[in-house]
């Protein structure tokens, strides 16, 4: 499978999945529920733009409690909504 674009990956996490972004060597995304707790979180290198190997994609999928590479695929192309996401994601790592 192919790759995701670093900057459609980040406007994913900030706008759809409401993340709150810290800084640090590399960008830390944390996701939190409704209830304000935090749920999830991954790493994305700072700097210009650039293309994610499947690998990377698979592995930020994994640190997110996403089943499956292709479902973070889902969330940056808005046929995975943030509620079935988080859905997922609490079946998967139960804070």
């Amino acid at each position: 499978m192919a790759g995701l674009e670093s900057d459609k990956v980040e406007k994913a996490l900030l706008g759809k999945m409401r993340a709150e972004r810290r800084e640090g060597r590399d960008w830390k995304y944390i996701i939190y529920n409704d209830q304000k707790k935090q749920i999830a979180r991954t790493l994305l290198s700072k700097g210009a733009k650039h293309s994610l190997g499947p690998n990377r994609v698979a592995a930020m999928a994994r640190q997110l409690g996403l089943e499956s590479a292709k479902q973070l695929r889902d969330v940056v192309d808005c046929t995975l909504s943030r509620d079935k996401a988080i859905e997922i994601i609490d079946r998967n790592i139960p804070f």
